[in-house]
């Protein structure tokens, strides 16, 4: 039989680490929780065996993590990876462990390397004393109203309920995203699919048809004249078109990197007609679910205005709602702060309404985001209805319209006699 080195927590809540004896990991796992306690690691004790063990299973993570960072480029950090570790997280200080230990068990369990090193800062930091909220500042791929929530758990005393509400409140708004890019995914792909349907035609099929009519010695028709025209140019300048696509996208990048262009080109957004108000009602359920989130910690009003404002994705409704905690401070009414900056739906505004006048302003902002989550589904369902055979009829069409100009002369030429 093998020793293991086992950290468990008993039932109390203390955190312990045993060492016992058992034919196999699961073996010491089921004796330990017979005894009534929870394990968190089971690691074989020190030996030669357990050396080669350890080096294959450090050669394997290399190798993982190799794989994870190709060509050299760190793992990334997905939504779903900062939403586990806050679930786990939260679990472990709702069993009574401490928040040193509890990121101690984390760091051993995580797979993503990028992340893993993170959460190792942030323990070596706290176990200096830093509270985690100024930690995770640090680390970009954590949302900006996360360090808030943290920081609302912290002065409250309530870390892992903090911790739980942030955990429900992200897992919403992961789901809503992971929702609206699926449904977006169709539509892009009937786009592509017209889009390179139009440049094979275009580039490759008609201008093999040039010779061809040229021999006719008559007139063509005007379709068929512009066709043949518009693909001859594209093929005989194709470098200067890509030329100057490629133009147009440094100017693009260029006019992007200057301040104050990300709020122009997101204010643009919001006014298309129909995806406009779908992108508003988003943002809006961004600020509204992160207020209600700071608001249930415990968080006052007017310092959880502009920490619900960072977290929105729209960088001009953010500019646009992070002010009002100015105007709240000031002793005005935070629904009318909202509705002077012209970008909170009606609906919303009401519920805001009744929220700050019966003094339940949190449940309230957190049920209008609930309600835009409906309806931004239902919407984006009736524009993909309305987008699909759309799409298809475009594709359709022109794919019609070229066979048209193609074989409109034969048609000509058959009616002329002796041909």
């Amino acid at each position: 039989m093998a020793e293991y080195l086992c950290q468990v927590g008993e039932p109390a809540g203390d955190l312990r680490r045993l060492r016992i004896a058992a034919p196999n990991p699961e073996a010491a796992r089921r004796q330990l929780e017979r005894d009534g306690f929870h394990v968190f690691g089971v690691r074989r004790a020190s030996g030669v065996a357990s050396w080669f063990a350890r080096g294959a299973g450090r050669a394997r993570g290399s190798r993982v993590g190799a794989r994870r960072s190709l060509f050299g480029r760190r793992p990334a950090v997905r939504s779903r990876d900062v939403l586990l570790f806050n679930q786990e997280l939260a679990a472990l200080l709702r069993a009574g462990l401490p928040l040193a230990e509890s990121l101690d068990i984390m760091v051993e369990r995580m797979e993503n390397r990028t992340l893993r090193e993170a959460v190792s800062g942030i323990l070596r930091e706290v176990r200096d004393g830093t509270p985690m909220s100024r930690a995770v500042s640090r680390h970009s791929f954590f949302p900006p109203v996360y360090a808030a929530c943290l920081q609302a758990g912290e002065t409250s005393g309530d870390l892992a309920g903090m911790l739980a509400r942030f955990t429900d409140a992200f897992r919403v708004a992961v789901r809503a995203k992971a929702q609206l890019v699926a449904a977006l995914v169709y539509p892009a792909f009937l786009l592509a699919a017209l889009l390179g349907t139009a440049a094979f035609l275009l580039l490759a099929v008609v201008p093999e048809f040039i010779p061809f009519f040229a021999g006719f010695g008559q007139e063509l028709p005007l379709l068929t004249t512009v066709l043949l025209a518009v693909a001859d140019g594209v093929r005989s300048h194709m470098g200067w078109v890509l030329a100057a696509a490629g133009a147009a996208a440094v100017a693009v990048a260029a006019w992007s990197r200057r301040p104050g262009s990300g709020r122009i080109r997101d204010r643009w957004l919001i006014r298309l007609p129909a995806i406009g108000e779908v992108l508003r009602l988003y943002a809006v359920s961004q600020f509204c679910r992160a207020l209600g989130t700071l608001l249930a910690g415990g968080m006052p009003l007017a310092r959880a205005i502009p920490v619900a404002a960072g977290a929105v994705g729209n960088r001009h409704l953010r500019a646009v709602l992070g002010p009002t905690a100015r105007e709240v401070t000031e002793g005005r009414a935070f629904v009318d702060a909202l509705a002077a900056s012209g970008e909170v739906p009606a609906f919303a505004l009401s519920m805001v309404r009744v929220g700050e006048g019966a003094g339940d302003l949190a449940r309230m902002v957190s049920s209008v985001s609930d309600f835009n989550d409906e309806v931004i589904e239902n919407r984006v369902a009736m524009l993909l209805s309305l987008l699909t055979p759309v799409v298809l009829l475009l594709l359709g069409g022109f794919v019609a319209l070229v066979l048209l100009a193609i074989y409109l002369p034969l048609f000509s030429l058959a009616s002329v006699p002796n041909f």
